[in-house]
């Protein structure tokens, strides 16, 4: 092994320091993780919940075998609505709304990439 390789893996090495700062940033985002996935948890045990239940007690993470049943799909699956009708018009408009919002972004940005003009900075802010 060089000289230069021994350098090398002397500099990549983990300080003490460097190591609590890695378990930290970790922790960190684990913690930042698990807030953001426990609003999806309780509409996921929520949606296996009678809807009187709901109304009475509110949106929890308390899991009762007994009380949690499979009707709410069924009905989803099976009632006489139009859900997916109500689903793809949805779908719909978040596609129409992205591709206008792209296009609009684009053309803004071009706009102030190719021109100066009075106010180009702070509008660039703002926009």
């Amino acid at each position: 092994m060089s000289k230069k390789d021994k350098v090398i893996k002397e500099k990549e090495r983990l300080t003490p320091k460097k190591k609590l700062l890695r378990v930290l940033m970790v922790l960190f985002f684990v913690l930042i993780a698990v807030f953001i996935l426990i609003p999806f948890a309780a509409i996921f045990i929520a949606s296996f919940k009678e809807g009187k239940e709901l109304i009475q007690y509110g949106l929890n993470l308390k899991i009762e075998p007994q009380k949690m049943n499979l009707n709410n799909y069924v009905y989803l699956f099976t009632g006489e609505h139009d859900y997916f009708r109500w689903f793809f018009n949805s779908l719909f408009l978040t596609v129409v709304q992205v591709v206008l919002t792209l296009l609009v972004s684009a053309v803004v940005g071009y706009g102030f990439a190719a021109y100066e003009f009075k106010g180009k900075t702070s509008g660039s802010c703002l926009f």
